[in-house]
């Protein structure tokens, strides 16, 4: 049976979901969510396709996996090549 916690436990818990919630809020990168793919001619590449979004990532410095942002871009990366080779 799991003894009580004490109020110093209680408020180092609370404090430390207090850091996560705040970290999770602005260290997440935004996911933008489209609702049909677009085609781009060969050479008219938007910007947004051209830099990675780990580049202005608050998260960078401590982030070892590819988070959904980063791998919805290289897809879209891939969908331009293929374009551009014609397939």
């Amino acid at each position: 049976m799991a003894r009580p916690k004490s109020q110093w436990e209680l408020d180092y818990c609370r404090r430390q979901a207090d850091i996560n919630r705040w970290a999770r809020e602005h260290y997440r990168p935004r996911l933008v969510e489209m609702e049909k793919i677009r085609i781009y001619p060969p050479g008219e590449c938007p910007g947004v396709y051209r830099v990675s979004p780990c580049t202005g990532c608050k998260a960078k410095t401590f982030c070892d996996i590819p988070c959904r942002v980063y791998l919805q871009w290289y897809n879209r990366r891939l969908e331009i090549a293929r374009i551009r080779a014609g397939r």
